[in-house]
């Protein structure tokens, strides 16, 4: 089986929070592929981005940062590719207002639809729209589940 990990569950990898290790150990134990798409990639860089902007981290730590994250996503990951037909059924997922589906979400959710792989995601509405939609999701032991995947 394979995990899909969307950008709420690969930040905390890099940028400490207080779940961080919680996560770390969560995927080590899991003994699966891991997937990181090429959506995951340009959500974290533009995590990344905002942290500079917010001046919570300097330009140096946000490239060493970028750094560790390609050298992880290498060595220890999958890529994949988003398809056009991913965004396609991203626009009729963000249809339903509610819960709230953010535009990247419905395509990560999109993406696991189509290859039937399991979403690792934090964010407690994109699990809820998951299990609608029948697509399995997991979500990383003990860390809360109301956290919402970063903008």
């Amino acid at each position: 089986m394979s995990l899909y990990l969307d950008t709420s569950t690969i930040v905390p990898l890099f940028v400490a929070e207080d779940y961080s290790n919680e996560i770390a150990a969560w995927l080590e134990a899991a003994e699966q592929v891991l997937i990181v798409a090429d959506l995951a990639v340009a959500e974290f860089n533009a995590v990344v981005s905002r942290l500079v902007r917010s001046r919570a981290i300097d330009q140096a730590s946000a490239d060493s940062i970028r750094s560790q994250f390609a050298e992880w996503r290498d060595a220890a990951a999958e890529s994949l590719e988003n398809l056009p037909a991913d965004i396609r059924e991203a626009g009729k997922l963000v249809c339903t207002p509610r819960p709230k589906l953010l535009t990247a979400d419905a395509t990560h959710l999109a993406t696991c639809k189509r290859l039937r792989i399991t979403l690792v995601t934090l964010d407690a509405d994109l699990q809820a729209i998951a299990e609608r939609e029948g697509v399995p999701w997991a979500h990383p032991g003990r860390v809360p589940q109301s956290l919402k995947s970063p903008p």
